[in-house]
């Protein structure tokens, strides 16, 4: 009978680190995208990426709900595939209309792969392992986005 594959702590520390960096970076360029290429205002903007954090928050009550009570790997792929689908769309459809409700899609499959993510630390062994997830992600994400953002101002 073949041994139980047990969740190592790195593979899910990578995939919640790559999960947090890109929705930090998609606040700021979502922002600019709209109020200077699409030519709306930054309120308009504002309320843009209120709505995809909305999403988000159902994103991740859903992705949570169907880990709970359906198959924890199809909810992942269902969350990237969600995402995914709605980025290609976007190369071919990023004008005003259709570019905010495209990103609020990405936002909602981006919630339930965090969730998911956060729902498999759960089953790694160790307590210790746990708190490193949720920490150090957020922590490596933070320092990432500080590094960029000084770069920038620097330059």
């Amino acid at each position: 009978m073949p041994k139980a594959k047990t969740l190592q702590l790195k593979w899910l520390a990578l995939a919640s680190l790559l999960n947090s960096t890109g929705a930090a970076f998609l606040w700021p360029l979502t922002t600019v995208f709209i109020n200077k290429h699409l030519g709306e205002s930054l309120t308009v903007a504002g309320i843009v990426l209120f709505i995809m954090s909305i999403t988000m928050i159902l994103g991740n009550y859903i992705g949570g709900y169907l880990f709970d009570r359906w198959n924890a790997y199809l909810t992942s792929v269902l969350g990237a595939i969600i995402a995914t689908l709605a980025i290609i769309l976007m190369i071919f459809c990023h004008s005003w209309p259709a570019f905010p409700i495209l990103i609020c899609f990405v936002s909602f499959g981006d919630g339930i792969c965090a969730s998911i993510i956060n729902s498999f630390g759960n089953f790694i062994p160790s307590k210790d392992a746990r708190c490193i997830l949720q920490n150090r992600s957020t922590q490596l994400c933070n320092i990432i986005i500080h590094s960029c953002v000084m770069k920038k101002a620097i330059v």
